[in-house]
């Protein structure tokens, strides 16, 4: 009989034993969200008028927020840490909201979070679902 042991995939490790293995700290793909989202639904609220204004300020305030995770809390370097800014900035700087996107699951994907790491809850619902169509 064979077993079936999962392969871990290596992920290097700082001092600190904390996982390095994703381009954007966690913290930095939430704020790009979070930025994109809080901006666009403003854009929406004056009904475009204030693209200009809020796609700027959506730049800004993720460019600042991402620099500051990467530098101070993922440890970067000030050109890796600048250069994920500025990248977030444009993101989060299109006047559009880009969570349910290919880029929004792209974000997730940098920042290391995937569906492994998602809570059961789907498994639970459509359990759930089964049963209450089974007992009918």
């Amino acid at each position: 009989m064979q077993s079936h042991e999962s392969e871990a995939i290596p992920v290097s490790v700082d001092r600190e034993g904390a996982a390095t293995g994703s381009v954007l700290h966690k913290l930095s793909g939430l704020l790009i969200l979070l930025v994109d989202n809080l901006f666009f639904s403003a854009t929406v609220f004056t009904a475009g008028l204030a693209v200009p204004v809020s796609c700027a300020l959506a730049f800004g305030t993720s460019a600042v927020g991402v620099f500051l995770i990467q530098k101070f809390v993922a440890r970067d370097k000030t050109g890796a840490s600048l250069a994920k800014a500025l990248l977030s900035g444009a993101l989060a700087g299109i006047p559009t909201s880009i969570a349910g996107t290919v880029l929004g699951g792209l974000v997730l994907a940098l920042a290391g979070f995937s569906r492994k790491q998602a809570p059961d809850g789907d498994q639970d619902r459509s359990s759930a679902a089964e049963e209450n169509r089974d007992s009918r």
